[in-house]
């Protein structure tokens, strides 16, 4: 990793080096700008999506996509 103190970095993991879900679950809670930070994270994840149930992070995730595509197009 880079020197800067990525979101990544500031995750205390406990003692056995190991996070559970409820550990990502409160540092998303508690780190909101996480995925502005994390931008190209959003890129590789897979949201399951129910039709007509749009949720702002697969948005955010769409219109990424869609910038990394105008980008590579220019």
């Amino acid at each position: 990793m880079n020197n800067d103190n990525s979101a990544a970095e500031k995750i205390e993991a406990p003692s056995n080096n190991e996070l559970s879900a409820q550990d990502v679950a409160s540092y998303l809670k508690t780190n909101p700008e996480f995925f502005i930070e994390q931008e190209d994270l959003l890129a590789d994840l897979s949201l399951p999506h129910e039709s007509g149930k749009a949720i702002s992070l697969l948005e955010r995730q769409v219109t990424c996509l869609l910038y990394t595509s105008d980008a590579a197009d220019e």
